[in-house]
């Protein structure tokens, strides 16, 4: 006999706390664009407006992880098991805006014109603290990504690790300038790498997902364990299964 059903699903409280995690991305965005275009509108700064933009692009793509999270367990008569896969269409979009961003941001950094950045201590001040920001909430955000299996709110987690580097970058930068040690244009390369690598992985975890990538070998194992272990199984010829967001399909003979 051949069945196929979901294996691991989110249950419905744990659908709310990953909407509401979804909710908190959004918020510390605004937070963190707040910060940096403050800085970026005094200092001049090209690093510190790069990392503005990366966290602009970080806002929209919060709102469409939060969209995704919403719509990815309903379903209809046209979808009769549910959007599951929707995160990690939203995934997929969200490397999309990531190469987006790297893009504009290394062509600002190649050919505008060179300009001198003004640096006060408030300003390192203000990029410590958007530093911390990401560190603190990245951490929790994945432990709770992870808890609900949720690939999107994982990625978003991903990408706060990602401005923890950026900011960094963005310190030593203002940090040089200080001494008058222009680094502007490195750090704003710096910040173009760090989010094309980003990007790339949300890429390569979001496709695999959409193209039904099986699950991985631990997985498979204890699968076969606990249908052998039933007295009503007398053989298991053979387990599959597939990774589908915060689901898992299995099929077994």
């Amino acid at each position: 006999m051949v069945s196929e059903h979901p294996l691991v699903q989110t249950p419905p409280e744990r659908a709310v706390n990953v909407e509401r995690w979804g909710w908190y991305s959004v918020a510390v965005n605004v937070v963190l664009a707040a910060i940096n275009a403050g800085i970026a509108l005094v200092s001049g700064s090209l690093a510190v407006e790069a990392e503005m933009v990366h966290n602009l692009v970080d806002l929209l793509t919060a709102i469409g992880v939060l969209i995704g999270l919403k719509l990815s367990t309903r379903k209809s008569k046209e979808f009769p098991y549910g959007l599951y896969k929707l995160e990690n269409v939203v995934t997929v979009a969200l490397a999309g805006m990531v190469f987006f961003t790297a893009y504009e941001i290394a062509r600002d950094a190649l050919f505008t014109p060179a300009r001198q950045a003004t640096v006060d201590l408030w300003m390192l001040g203000g990029v410590v603290v958007a530093t911390v920001i990401p560190l603190v909430f990245s951490h929790f955000e994945l432990r709770a990504g992870r808890t609900a299996n949720s690939p999107a709110l994982i990625a978003d987690a991903k990408e706060y690790r990602t401005h923890v580097f950026t900011t960094g970058a963005v310190f030593a930068a203002l940090l040089a300038q200080w001494f008058n040690f222009p680094l502007d244009r490195v750090a704003a390369l710096v910040i173009v790498v760090a989010i094309g690598k980003t990007g790339w992985d949300l890429l390569s975890d979001g496709m695999r997902v959409l193209l039904d990538a099986s699950l991985d070998a631990d997985t498979i194992l204890r699968i076969r364990e606990i249908i052998a272990a039933k007295p009503t199984v007398a053989e298991l010829k053979w387990v599959t299964g597939r990774n589908a967001g915060r689901f898992r399909f299995v099929e077994a003979e």
